[in-house]
């Protein structure tokens, strides 16, 4: 998936991103991530914000 805006619509999309799991397409492996982590260290280590900048490319346009 590929993220296109300014920077500002850039940061208000990682921010919608990480605040809902509701319809996202990486609840599924993002959870599994979760629950590696609880078993390995007690608690979840990564959060969504860690997950998602893994698998989403964000590209910041300058807008002349």
């Amino acid at each position: 998936m590929k993220v296109i805006g300014s920077e500002q619509e850039i940061q208000w999309a990682k921010e919608a991103f990480r605040n809902t799991c509701a319809g996202c397409p990486y609840a599924a492996p993002c959870d599994e991530e979760a629950k590696k982590d609880s078993r390995k260290f007690g608690e979840v280590r990564h959060t969504c914000r860690d997950f998602l900048e893994g698998r989403i490319e964000f590209i910041i346009e300058n807008k002349i």
